[in-house]
């Protein structure tokens, strides 16, 4: 009895054994058939419905798809270009302001550098102004000093 469970154990061991490398067999070629089979369909622009079969064309939402992704791929490269173009004036203008900004401290050299010479003329002028103005108020002072002595005499003689 114990020998023949055995036996019958081990001859049900083999047939499991058997079967399960046969369905792993099967489990790979399926797999492999259907890789196969998903990579046909997603082969752009046809759909092979099988291996033995020529290749269908795709569906129409798969032709838009792709048109829109092409569309969207040429505004992109619009935008870029336009992008790049504005850039290249944008330095332009950046060249341009570098420029008026070198003109303008070349300017400023100079007004301080002129500055400098009309300092002493300015200084020279002020001074003789004041000198001036000091010698006509000596002027007039004299002169209505003297208009006083005579207006002081002519009251004198008429009294």
């Amino acid at each position: 009895m114990a020998f023949s469970t055995s036996l019958f154990g081990l001859a049900g061991s083999l047939i499991l054994g058997f079967l399960d490398l046969q369905t792993g067999q099967a489990q790979n070629a399926f797999y492999n058939q259907l890789e196969e089979w998903l990579a046909g369909q997603t082969q752009l622009g046809t759909v092979a419905t099988s291996s033995s079969e020529p290749a269908a064309p795709a569906p129409s939402y798969v032709y838009a798809l792709l048109e829109r992704t092409a569309e969207r791929l040429d505004e992109m490269a619009a935008i870029n270009t336009a992008g790049h173009k504005q850039t290249v004036a944008l330095t332009e203008m950046i060249a341009l302001l570098t420029e008026q900004l070198r003109a303008n401290q070349t300017m400023i050299a100079h007004f301080g550098e002129a500055d400098q010479q009309i300092k002493p003329v300015l200084t020279r002028l002020v001074e003789e102004t004041v000198k001036s103005r000091d010698h006509i108020a000596a002027q007039f002072q004299s002169e209505l000093r003297l208009l006083a002595k005579t207006i002081s005499v002519a009251l004198d003689r008429e009294s």
